[in-house]
């Protein structure tokens, strides 16, 4: 399982069709049904034949995150979540325990434009924060940021106040949003974090 969110193999993206498709591999997130394997882990699968496509591109494989932070594959007549690990995410008839839980999370330069910062078409997004700082060290994750306290209170009320309760968020994160008085070191990176539910309380943007 690799944990830096700036490499492109970590990077997902919902489809229409409520499938959670990976930007490098162009493949979907999914589960196999069938014993032979007893594969207990998720992967990223990219159908080449035509019947392996339309596995792929399966109604079974559509995902949602519950009310209590899991990733669900909710159309299946099984119960199937999932549970990250040192090496895998796994595959797990257990939902909703501490462990389970996913928070979304894009990190996006200033001038840019927030890329698959969305939600599956059946759930409305939850941001949690939308910090501005240090956040991409070298083109890695920089888990030990150095938030910029000024900026980031117009960033997080920008951001939540503009993204949530939609299904996805593609603001740019210029001077028209982010005024200098505010942000005027515009060399950092705006990290947002949100989660995904099925109803959307107005109320949480103002926390």
């Amino acid at each position: 399982m690799i944990d830096n969110c700036l490499n492109v193999s970590a990077q997902f993206r919902y489809l229409d069709s409520a499938l959670l498709h990976n930007i490098e591999k162009g493949g979907t997130l999914m589960f196999f049904t069938d014993s032979r394997f007893n594969l207990r882990r998720l992967l990223v699968y990219k159908g080449v034949a035509i019947r392996t496509i339309e596995h792929q591109n399966s109604a079974e494989l559509r995902l949602k995150q519950t009310d209590a932070g899991s990733l669900f594959f909710y159309n299946t007549s099984q119960n199937v979540c999932a549970k990250p690990s040192a090496k895998y995410v796994l595959r797990n008839a257990t939902c909703d325990t501490e462990n389970q839980k996913f928070t979304f999370g894009s990190v996006t330069a200033y001038n840019a434009k927030l890329e698959y910062v969305h939600c599956s078409p059946k759930q409305k997004m939850v941001v949690k924060s939308a910090d501005y700082g240090d956040f991409n060290k070298d083109g890695a994750f920089n888990d030990d940021q150095n938030i910029d306290t000024t900026c980031s209170k117009l960033t997080n009320c920008q951001v939540k106040s503009l993204c949530g309760g939609n299904r996805s968020c593609e603001l740019t994160m210029d001077k028209n949003l982010l005024p200098s008085p505010y942000c005027s070191d515009t060399s950092k990176e705006i990290y947002t974090k949100y989660t995904c539910m099925d109803t959307y309380n107005s109320s949480i943007i103002t926390t």
